[in-house]
């Protein structure tokens, strides 16, 4: 008997931080986007972080991850209107192809909020962003 589906072997999962740092990069073009931040944050605001966190589920097809983005700024106007562009960016990210690797669907998990930070003269803003993908072919 022949099964009606059969899943695959797949090549390659998107490196979601990677996609999503490609796709804020590009849309968000005046503020660096990256992975991870140093004790020279100050020096570099505004800045956006993309931070994969736990969560999510996946069927061997398709898997669901969720993506933090993390804005940091020197003052509260510019932490909001920083984190707005990088959540509307994140809002067209539905049915795009970025670095190579397709997204099927992107939605809010968890809104933006602002998140205290050590550093008081640092403003943090945290949206948590629930990411759609399936295995990616790569080419032979």
């Amino acid at each position: 008997m022949t099964a009606f589906y059969q899943i695959g072997p797949f090549d390659e999962w998107p490196d979601l931080e990677r996609v999503v740092v490609a796709w804020l990069t590009q849309q968000v073009s005046d503020v660096p986007t990256q992975t991870e931040v140093d004790d020279t944050l100050a020096d570099s605001l505004p800045l956006l972080q993309v931070q994969r966190v736990p969560g999510g589920s996946s069927d061997g097809v398709t898997e669901e991850a969720l993506v933090d983005v993390t804005t940091y700024a020197g003052d509260r106007r510019t932490l909001w209107q920083t984190a707005q562009r990088a959540h509307a960016a994140m809002l067209r990210l539905s049915t795009q192809t970025v670095a190579g690797m397709s997204v099927d669907w992107c939605e809010v998990d968890n809104g933006l909020g602002e998140v205290a930070y050590a550093n008081p003269k640092i403003r943090r803003a945290v949206g948590t962003y629930r990411l759609t993908t399936r295995a990616q072919a790569t080419s032979a």
